[in-house]
Parts: structure tokens; sequence; C-alpha cells
């Protein structure tokens, strides 16, 4: 490709932040105009055809003016795009805003969608980590009645699990603590998987009382942490894409349709984590055909060592790119520490 020159940067930068902030196409007076650029209409015009020429702009045939093409919109995020860090006064608020959720993952990251939906009017996506290779912290049992108690399973990634048990009538509640105490100090640390293999190797020195409870909490473990993880995809405003004024009204119903099949983009955002690196795809760059009419923005975050989330937004192509990747970067930034920070 071409190496466009400084002066055709400028202008292909101006023709596109131009364009996202006014939805109109771009005439090198409006340019020169606003831009103060130090060059005449005809120069700005000759290299405004010829980024034409280059696949950089297009123009609606009823206009004289410019618009971007997909590929002037790569070129802009790839080489052009200036990215201001978001105000500390904006930081703190999201940042409490998270951390009064941080106790629970799948709270937090519905917060982080609602957050990063209202301040980007976009629709917001998040990928929860792994189950499997999460470790457990705790375990506590709190009896409900003579018969069932509330099993609580607290790992490292901040996932918390319930569900009630069955117990023998002459379980008292210093045997559950007893057993909560006992079951604590052979999981903590441990992956589901490893778990379940203390949990057998102890299960023949367990007083018989115990056996039951024994055998629902490995059930438990199975059921929850390792049997096929399904929908790990959150979804927030969705109705904003109803808002995208680029889109005709039987392109949003496929795009809803394909909102409704999570499992699609549950999938692509999967096959990019390992990248670590923000994802940027632009209309037809779009592996779910669907969303070929829209941008998906996809920023991996780290929950522990091979625990990794995505946060990402939804929206036009013509999409404000410098504030969706400042607000991604500042909230899985702040997702990160959150979530990484030890329990006190």
């Amino acid at each position: 490709m071409i190496e466009l020159s400084e002066r055709r940067k400028s202008i292909l930068k101006a023709v596109v932040e131009e364009y996202i902030l006014q939805g109109q196409p771009v005439g090198s007076e409006a340019i020169l105009r606003k831009y103060g650029m130090p060059y005449s209409p005809a120069t700005i015009r000759g290299d405004m055809s010829a980024l034409e020429e280059m696949g950089y702009l297009t123009h609606p045939h009823t206009s004289a003016g410019r618009i971007p093409t997909e590929l002037g919109y790569r070129h802009y995020i790839d080489h052009l795009l200036t990215i201001s860090p978001v105000p500390e006064q904006e930081t703190e608020k999201i940042s409490q805003a998270l951390l009064r959720t941080a106790k629970d993952l799948h709270n937090t990251l519905a917060e982080a969608c609602r957050l990063v939906s209202a301040i980007s009017t976009y629709t917001s996506l998040a990928l929860t980590p792994q189950l499997s290779q999460q470790v457990f912290r705790h375990l506590h049992f709190i009896p409900v009645s003579s018969r069932r108690a509330l099993l609580i399973l607290v790992s490292n990634l901040r996932i918390i699990q319930d569900a009630f048990v069955e117990i023998l009538p002459d379980l008292v509640e210093e045997d559950l603590e007893e057993l909560s105490r006992i079951l604590t100090r052979a999981l903590a640390g441990k992956t589901a998987w490893q778990s379940l293999q203390t949990l057998r190797k102890m299960k023949e020195h367990q007083p018989a009382a115990y056996l039951s409870v024994w055998n629902q909490v490995a059930s438990i473990i199975h059921d929850a942490f390792l049997y096929e993880q399904g929908e790990r995809l959150i979804v927030e405003s969705a109705e904003n894409i109803l808002l995208t004024s680029d889109l005709h009204q039987s392109q949003l119903r496929i795009i809803a349709g394909a909102l409704d099949r999570r499992f699609l983009l549950q999938e692509m955002l999967e096959r990019h984590l390992t990248n670590r690196n923000l994802q940027v795809f632009i209309g037809q760059e779009n592996e779910v055909s669907e969303m070929r009419e829209l941008s998906l923005l996809s920023m991996p975050f780290e929950v522990s060592t091979y625990a990794l989330g995505a946060l990402g937004l939804v929206g036009p192509v013509r999409m404000d790119y410098a504030k969706a990747i400042r607000l991604l970067s500042c909230v899985t930034g702040i997702l990160e520490k959150t979530l990484q920070a030890e329990e006190v």
C-alpha cells in the first residue's frame, strides 16, 4: 500500500473525525474553515480525490463531499487516532461503582457494561472468563432448616456459587461450622478438578453423618464449574442499536437477531482473546455476517493467570472510536485492579 504524505494523513484524519461528528459528507471548505489547514481549497480537493482513488474515501452521488470507507476508518484507527486519557473525576466514579460490586464477578461485569453503555450510548458486551481455571477460597454452610443448609462457594475470580444441600436432622450448626472449616482447609487454593480429587481421597475418613453432604458438595462443584459452560456473554443496552440512524429497519432487524443469538458473538470474542490486545472489527471485518453493518470493539482483561475475559462495544461504523477506545481502556484497567485485589 502506498504510504500517505503527511498532508494527506491530516486531511484523511479531518474527514473521518468531521464525518463521525456531523454524519454528513465532508467538503474541502469545511475542512479548511474548521481545521485551519495551511493549504488552498484546490489542494485539499485534489488530495481528497486522490484519497478516494486509493480507497480511503468515497462520496454519495448526490454530494460533492466525501465520507470515509471502511479502509479509511481502518487506516485512521491504526495510524492516525489519538487517545486522550479519561478525566480523573470520571475514572474515580467508575472505580467506585465497580468497587461496590467487586465481591461477585458477574455483577461487576454487568455493572461495567451498564457504565460503558451509559457513557458511550452504544451496546456493550462482556465475556466472562472460563470457570475451570479458578481456585476456591472459601466454603461455608448456613443452616436454613433442620434438613437443609445453604452452601456458599467463593473463588479467586469472585464467583459466588450457592446451592442448597440436604442434611441429616442430627447435624447441628456446630457440625456445619466444623464441616465448613474442614472443606475450606482441604479445597482452598485448588481448582475444581483438583477439589474433586481431594474430596474423593478424603471421603472414606469422614463421619457417616457428613457423607451425604460430602457427595452433594462434589456434585455441585462438578455441575457448576466443570460441566460444559454455556452462555458466558453479557449484553447491555441492545436497544441502543435502534438509535443508529445510518441503518435501515431491515438491517436493524437482522442485527437484533444476531444479538439474540449470543453464542455467535461469544465464539468470536473467545477466538480473539489470546491476542491480549484491543480488537476493532469494522463492518465487513466482522466474522458474524449479521454484524457487518456495525463495528465491534473488544478489549481483554485478566482476572488471574489464564483467566481472561473481554469487555466490548457494538455501534455504527461511524462510531466515535476515540471515545470508545478510551472508555474501554479505562474500564478494563479498573476491572483488572478491582478483581485482582486481595479480599479484605
